[in-house]
C-alpha cells in the first residue's frame, strides 16, 4: 500500500504529533497537582459573638460568647450551632452584622449565612441557630494569603433582636 519513502514521510509528523500531545497532557496533570495542591490551603479562624436581646448558651459557644471554627479549607465551609433566647419583653426579628475582620482585606473570601428565616419571636422563645462560614475557591484567596503571610484570621459577628 505505502511505499517505504511514503512511510517514513508519515512516521516524522505522526510522532510530533504524538510527542506534543504527550507534552501538553504531561504539562495539565502538572498543572492540576500544582493548582490542587494550593487550593488545600488551611487557615485557623476565630469569632467574637455580641448578643443584644438575647442570650446564647449550648453546642458551639464558648466562654465570652466566642466561636471557634478550627480549620478551614479553601472551597469549603464549617458550621456553628447554639441555642438562643430572647430576653426582650416584646415580639422581636433577628438581624446579624459581620464586622472587625482581621485581617481586614480577608472579608471579600467569605460569606456568612444563617438559617433564622425572619420569624418573629416571642419573649422567652428560644431558637435553634446554624451560622455557616464558606471560604471562596479563588486562586484570588491563595494569592493573597501567601503574599500577606495569613495563617489566621478573626471577625466579629452581631445577633441583635429588634422590636417586630
Amino acid at each position: 500500500m505505502f511505499s517505504q519513502q511514503n512511510r517514513s514521510s508519515l512516521q516524522k509528523p505522526l510522532a510530533l504529533a504524538f510527542t506534543l500531545v504527550l507534552v501538553c497532557l504531561i504539562s495539565a496533570a502538572l498543572i492540576t497537582i500544582a493548582v490542587s495542591t494550593s487550593m488545600d490551603a488551611i487557615i485557623q479562624n476565630s469569632g467574637r459573638i455580641t448578643l443584644v436581646g438575647l442570650e446564647a448558651y449550648g453546642g458551639d459557644i464558648g466562654s465570652a460568647n466566642s466561636i471557634a471554627l478550627g480549620e478551614i479549607l479553601l472551597g469549603s465551609s464549617k458550621d456553628v450551632s447554639f441555642y438562643m433566647r430572647s430576653i426582650s419583653n416584646v415580639p422581636t426579628i433577628l438581624e446579624f452584622s459581620v464586622t472587625d475582620w482581621k485581617p481586614d482585606g480577608i472579608k471579600q473570601f467569605f460569606l456568612i449565612s444563617w438559617n433564622y428565616n425572619g420569624k418573629v419571636v416571642a419573649p422567652n422563645e428560644e431558637l435553634f441557630v446554624r451560622i455557616t462560614l464558606n471560604a471562596v475557591p479563588s486562586f484570588e484567596f491563595v494569592d493573597y494569603l501567601i503574599s500577606n503571610q495569613i495563617a489566621s484570621f478573626s471577625f466579629d459577628l452581631s445577633i441583635y433582636a429588634v422590636e417586630a
